[in-house]
């Protein structure tokens, strides 16, 4: 490790609650040197480690810090308590219980590891690890807000260990290594009542196996549809339509833009107003739903077509279908919808439109797609801009044309910075972009045509809906996202 780093001490002491800590500068320092010296790094700013301690004055805290950073160090005072609570917090990475045995191997503790790898996931808020074998390293790295962050290197000799440590906690074959292989973990951390559920992927690769291992603990009660991003006048669409006593609600976007979401807190809304019964058909259930019956589908054993033919005989009132995969799933469906059931239902098209037309070619008759289909949504998830570093700017002519609407050149839009409050990254959190289309009688009339999807936009243009993009140049104004956020989410094709 470098010795030579700078140290500067600021007099201010800091709220260690408005503080977002970045795992991968965090666990720099051993866990054991960190709770000793009280000391805790947590993010680069602008190029400076910034780190949190008791005493910024105390040369044994200096060392520790020289000898785990050659960046300019900022040494921050924080409250005793609330800094200890911080400490207990990261370093219970390393404490996780998986229920298995140790896997070691060359004096290494992979269960250390690997616990230290989810550990930093949960800390960092991540939907995704990724352990990527390269010829002389395992890359590993965490998806957080929808992109890639680095998180750590280990030797490649620890390659095998990590990914046998997974597979054995996995219920996976740790001697089949050429085929990809699926299964699922349920961990705990030290000191939480509930677990998490993380589902693995592993495939054969150049180098190794890489595996992608998928959180999905997310807590249901932050689910609403105040939060989700929508417009006060969307909301009020999206819940006049949830109360429908029949007909389907479509909700279309790429792999990973909030569609399960928005529908699990659709159902919470549902089940708020009472007197309905509800059940969902998923693949895979992504968490609980309190007081809902939730049924998990698998692709060799139980189909969306044979899962729904079943709920059908429990007498629901509304069912969410977690995706519209095929002809035989999207005819039960819209009979569903059409003899008194309120049917959910997801499809991967590019915008509400779309959803339409992909229906009709899945091969759903025109006129039963017209009868059943109250509403089609389509939605795209923005990172949030941090507001105690965000930086304003004037919006550009170019930029102006590309968000549609030249008359915006001059207006005042906003750059993420960086600060302690957001890890450094410029960002906290997503939030949703929306496109309604709700379907009136000239939709409906259209529909039962089979019109095309460039007709249906543009009627959506001549009956002043709102697309995508101009959600996103609301957001973009109220100093919300920044305008790359919208164009990357927005791009045809996305």
């Amino acid at each position: 490790m470098a010795v030579d780093s700078t140290v500067t001490p600021v007099d201010e002491v800091l709220k260690m609650d408005d503080v977002v800590i970045d795992p991968s500068v965090a666990m720099r320092i051993q866990s054991n040197i960190a709770m000793r010296r009280m000391v805790l790094p947590l993010a680069v700013v602008n190029g400076e480690v910034m780190v949190a301690c008791a005493d910024p004055k105390d040369p044994a805290t200096l060392r520790a810090v020289k000898r785990a950073f050659s960046e300019t160090v900022v040494l921050r005072k924080a409250e005793s308590d609330s800094l200890r609570q911080a400490l207990r917090r990261v370093h219970s990475a390393t404490t996780g219980r998986t229920g298995a045995a140790a896997v070691t191997g060359d004096g290494e503790d992979f269960v250390r590891i690997v616990d230290e790898m989810i550990g930093a996931a949960i800390l960092r808020q991540a939907s995704d690890i990724h352990i990527e074998p390269e010829k002389n390293r395992t890359m590993v790295q965490l998806r957080v807000n929808g992109h890639i962050e680095a998180f750590r290197d280990y030797p490649a000799s620890l390659h095998s260990g990590i990914v046998s440590r997974i597979k054995v906690i996995s219920a996976l074959d740790i001697a089949e290594k050429r085929v990809p292989q699926d299964g699922q973990i349920s961990y705990q951390q030290q000191g939480e009542a509930s677990s998490l559920n993380i589902r693995v992927a592993t495939i054969p690769v150049r180098h190794g196996e890489k595996l992608t291992l998928r959180l999905l603990g997310i807590q249901s009660e932050k689910l609403t549809l105040k939060n989700l991003g929508m417009s006060a006048v969307d909301r009020e669409t999206f819940e006049s339509n949830l109360a429908n006593p029949h007909g389907m609600i479509l909700l279309t976007g790429p792999t990973g833009s909030g569609k399960t979401s928005t529908f699990y807190a659709a159902l919470r809304y549902i089940q708020e107003q009472g007197g309905e019964s509800l059940i969902t058909i998923e693949d895979p259930v992504e968490y609980d739903l309190a007081e809902i019956p939730q049924v998990e589908v698998d692709s060799e054993r139980l189909t969306y077509a044979t899962a729904l033919r079943s709920v059908l005989r429990h007498d629901p009132d509304v069912i969410m279908i977690g995706e519209i995969r095929d002809e035989e799933t999207a005819e039960i469906a819209v009979r569903s919808a059409i003899t008194g059931h309120l049917v959910l239902s997801t499809l991967h098209t590019n915008s509400a439109a779309g959803a339409i037309a992909r229906l009709l070619d899945i091969g759903v008759a025109p006129f039963l797609a017209a009868a059943t289909i109250r509403l089609v949504a389509a939605q795209r998830l923005v990172r949030v801009l941090c507001k105690r570093c965000r930086n304003p700017r004037e919006l550009t002519s170019r930029e102006s044309v590309l968000l549609g609407d030249s008359k915006l050149e001059g207006r005042e839009v906003y750059e993420h910075g960086s600060c302690l409050h957001c890890a450094g990254k410029g960002f906290i959190g997503r939030i949703g972009i929306f496109e309604l289309l709700p379907i009136n009688e000239k939709f409906s009339s259209m529909i039962s045509k089979h019109a095309t999807e460039q007709e249906i936009i543009d009627e959506m243009s001549q009956q002043q809906l709102r697309t995508l993009r101009g959600h996103g140049v609301e957001k973009i104004l109220d100093g919300e996202t920044t305008v790359d956020e919208v164009l990357r989410t927005t791009m045809v094709g996305h």
